[in-house]
């Protein structure tokens, strides 16, 4: 059995958190406090979507999101301080010569970025976001992708992400962002 461990300091006065397991998905109420911790065991690693006073539900989104029909599914995670997932393209991720679309990469990394702050409680867009492509990805070969914070100041958070192939530990691609978080 896994043990999924979620800690963060939140000053909302009202918190929910959505646990997503299998297409199926339980919500849950959360009092007023300041600082939380939560252990959820379980058999499958849960999606969780952390929805506050600003609404953060990215439940259609089209990397992350399981109730986009047409979207990649990923399910993101924290180990430590970085966030975690993993990918295999499909043939209808190609580009050309079964080779994966560049946009498709450039999205998964955003997203595993966006995720380290999304599964921080923190509601945030992306104010700009530079790759730098390495090696293309053939159609169907596993990769692990990866988002860590660099720095944060003020309204800006810097962050950087990576995409290795799991088989040769080879980087497909990297990337570095800033996000602004939005205060509405």
């Amino acid at each position: 059995m896994e043990l999924l461990s979620f800690s963060e300091t939140h000053y909302s006065s009202h918190i929910k958190l959505r646990i997503s397991y299998d297409g199926t998905s339980e919500l849950h109420d959360l009092p007023t406090v300041k600082a939380y911790r939560y252990t959820i065991p379980q058999i499958q690693r849960p999606s969780l979507t952390l929805m506050s006073n600003n609404s953060l539900d990215a439940s259609k989104c089209f990397v992350c999101g399981p109730e986009n029909n047409i979207g990649l599914k990923l399910k993101f995670r924290l180990d430590g301080d970085i966030c975690r997932s993993e990918f295999t393209p499909k043939v209808e991720h190609c580009g050309y010569d079964d080779v994966t679309h560049g946009g498709i990469i450039f999205s998964v990394l955003d997203d595993v970025m966006a995720n380290w702050i999304y599964l921080k409680g923190i509601r945030a867009y992306t104010a700009k976001c530079d790759i730098r492509y390495k090696d293309n990805l053939k159609i169907g070969t596993k990769v692990n992708v990866e988002g860590q914070c660099i720095k944060r100041r003020n309204r800006l958070i810097l962050m950087e992400g990576k995409m290795v192939r799991e088989d040769t530990g080879d980087t497909i691609a990297e990337t570095q962002a800033s996000f602004m978080i939005d205060n509405t």
